[in-house]
């Protein structure tokens, strides 16, 4: 690691991450290096290693490997467009 190196924060953005450190229990340099690890996973396509190795997959990734994905099956008169037919998808989120 290079302890050299720094970013430049301004005053608020640095208050924000020290409030939220204290309030978790956590450094300043954790709560950061933790949201870009999240950022990157979820903006890049990429996995920290660290987080794979605790088990960072995705909900599809987990739910494939226990063999929930595909495995219900529609009786014989079961719509098989629920995912492209904007018919199913009138009134979906109302109250």
């Amino acid at each position: 690691m290079h302890q050299n190196n720094k970013l430049s924060l301004d005053a608020e953005l640095e208050h924000r991450i020290e409030t939220y450190a204290r309030a978790t229990k956590s450094t300043p340099s954790d709560v950061v290096r933790k949201a870009f690890e999240e950022y990157e996973a979820t903006h890049n396509g990429v996995e920290n290693q660290e987080v794979q190795q605790v088990g960072g997959e995705t909900l599809f990734d987990r739910w494939s490997r226990l063999g929930f994905i595909g495995c219900v099956k529609g009786g014989p008169d079961s719509p098989t467009d629920l995912s492209t037919n904007p018919k199913y998808m009138e009134g979906l989120g109302v109250d």
